[in-house]
């Protein structure tokens, strides 16, 4: 009984840096294929093309920029609107604002708000930096930064809100800044892979709105990937807001 196969191309694709070892591989690859195929009376009925494409491997600090990134989203976001709301309590402009025509509401949006802007200058910064200066590689498309960005920027101000509210003096606030940003800094993935951490470490760190950022950060930049491929970092990084902004407003006090 004849079996009729149908005529296909295959493609053998690899680094032009491979080249010479892929010479030496392809006649081995070609014979492993077509003897399977090996019937004397017909021609082959599979063809191996080789084809050699571009690619540069990624340096340390390409994997250290997205970290970079991330770090300074979250300082800036926590320990500086956390010091601020406590200098605010402190000097008692927050009182002050309560008996002026100004909305309390709109104050807080505006100060957001503008949190929110100079977030993204100081990430244009960064990558400006990394990518001119330090040579840094990225794949990806910049856009997709954006909303990841602004999602935890919220999450971090959000933190920085609550910081202010239990700070009782600037010091106090800067000092328990540092108690939230600095086990984030150091297990979340900013300066080395998540998955160097112990097992049960490395569970736990995933569900941090930094490690979220990161992971997703890198995908996005490094692997241009796109934000699609991310729904469990983006869902974590909205509850991640949900849930800091609900503590930020249970805890926030004007005096």
């Amino acid at each position: 009984m004849l079996i009729a196969l149908v005529l296909a191309n295959l493609k053998l694709i690899y680094r032009d840096r491979q080249a010479a070892f892929w010479a030496i591989a392809y006649p081995l690859i070609f014979l492993l294929i077509f003897g399977l195929f090996d019937l004397d009376a017909l021609e082959p009925l599979l063809h191996l093309d080789g084809h050699g494409v571009q690619g540069e491997p990624l340096g340390y600090f390409d994997f250290l920029l997205p970290g970079i990134l991330g770090m300074g989203v979250m300082t800036f976001s926590i320990i500086g609107m956390g010091t601020t709301i406590a200098q605010y309590r402190q000097q008692r402009i927050l009182r002050r604002i309560q008996s002026t025509p100004l909305n309390v509401r709109t104050f807080f949006i505006g100060q957001v708000l503008a949190w929110l802007i100079l977030s993204l200058v100081q990430t244009a910064i960064i990558m400006s930096a990394g990518t001119v200066i330090f040579s840094a590689v990225v794949y990806g498309n910049y856009i997709y930064a954006v909303p990841l960005i602004l999602l935890a920027n919220l999450t971090f101000l959000n933190f920085g809100f609550i910081v202010g509210s239990l700070a009782k003096s600037v010091q106090a606030a800067s000092g328990l800044g540092n108690l939230i940003t600095m086990p984030m800094l150091f297990f979340s993935g900013v300066f080395f892979a998540t998955d160097n951490l112990p097992s049960i470490m490395a569970y736990v760190v995933k569900y941090l709105p930094l490690t979220a950022l990161l992971e997703a950060l890198r995908g996005v930049l490094l692997a241009a990937q796109p934000l699609s491929d991310f729904p469990a970092q983006l869902m974590l990084l909205v509850s991640w807001v949900v849930v800091t902004a609900i503590i930020a407003v249970k805890t926030f006090k004007f005096e």
